[in-house]
């Protein structure tokens, strides 16, 4: 009892220690939503995922890696063949069978008109695609932008074997 008597013989000491607790109690809760706001940012607020190009030791394939993780590997001999295409805005997907889309991408199996089922991998802000037919089915798929969509285009056209 004699530190009770104490901290009120200070002249407020115990009301003092009562506002600072409440000020610490309201930075503390202001700080926790602090810290969900910037962890919900994150988690919801932008797809962070992306559409990859997988490395091979065989210069003559390419891998395409989906939001799923699901790779796509186009051998090049056996390409029956690649196009560069523009207005992916208008492309009629068709069904799809299977995959998921985001605000930045458009990932799995679908099914239209023109190409049957097909696989597409894109980041649908681009306008340009390629479009790789062969015997494993047809790959629509672009990369980072339009520039390097195009640059990959021409790689793989340089890769393919002569005919």
């Amino acid at each position: 009892m004699g530190t009770f008597e104490d901290a009120s013989a200070g002249g407020g000491s115990v009301q003092y220690e009562m506002k600072r607790m409440q000020r610490t109690g309201l930075r503390d809760v202001i700080l926790c939503f602090v810290i969900v706001g910037i962890v919900l940012l994150f988690q919801m607020g932008g797809d962070n995922r992306v559409i990859s190009l997988g490395r091979s030791d065989d210069a003559g394939q390419l891998t395409v890696v989906g939001l799923d993780g699901t790779e796509h590997v186009l051998v090049f001999s056996r390409l029956s063949s690649v196009e560069l295409l523009s207005g992916l805005d208008g492309f009629d997907r068709g069904e799809q069978l299977n995959g998921e889309m985001t605000k930045r991408f458009i990932s799995g199996r679908f099914r239209n008109e023109t190409y049957g089922e097909y696989e597409l991998q894109v980041m649908s802000g681009l306008d340009r695609y390629i479009v790789a037919r062969g015997a494993d089915g047809v790959l629509i798929f672009n990369y980072e932008s339009d520039v390097t969509t195009e640059e990959l285009y021409a790689s793989i056209c340089e890769s393919l074997p002569g005919d």
